[in-house]
């Protein structure tokens, strides 16, 4: 008889620190590729901010990593807009607390690793 696979459990917990209004647009990604924007997302989300505090869980995962880009619609247009620079309009965050610096943080500052199970990590919206 063959073991059930391990799946995991991601618990992501917002904490909007400016604006309560708008919505999250929440990318999971579990590759380097797919987290550069050459593929798909693993899930994708969107959250009303109804509050300060906000929680995301996303079941059926593979243990492995991953990484979460996200930014505060404040507009609910759907859309992340740039400055002619490249600037977000928008807030913007990632997991693992990475920072912007010149562009988005790499795959290796962002991502982390989820085990089988329940696993939680906590992102600040800025």
């Amino acid at each position: 008889m063959t073991a059930a696979p391990e799946t995991s459990e991601l618990e992501i917990i917002f904490n909007v620190l400016k604006y309560e209004k708008g919505a999250l647009m929440i990318g999971l990604y579990d590759s380097e590729r797919s987290y550069s924007g050459t593929g798909e997302a693993v899930r994708g989300l969107k959250l009303d901010v109804t509050g300060r505090r906000l929680t995301a869980t996303i079941d059926g995962l593979k243990p492995g990593r991953y990484a979460v880009k996200a930014f505060h619609d404040l507009d609910n247009s759907g859309k992340l807009e740039f400055t002619i620079f490249g600037i977000p309009l928008k807030p913007v965050a990632f997991s693992n607390r990475a920072t912007v610096s010149f562009g988005p943080p790499s795959w290796s500052r962002a991502s982390f690793t989820i085990t089988p199970g329940k696993n939680t990590t906590t992102i600040d919206i800025k």
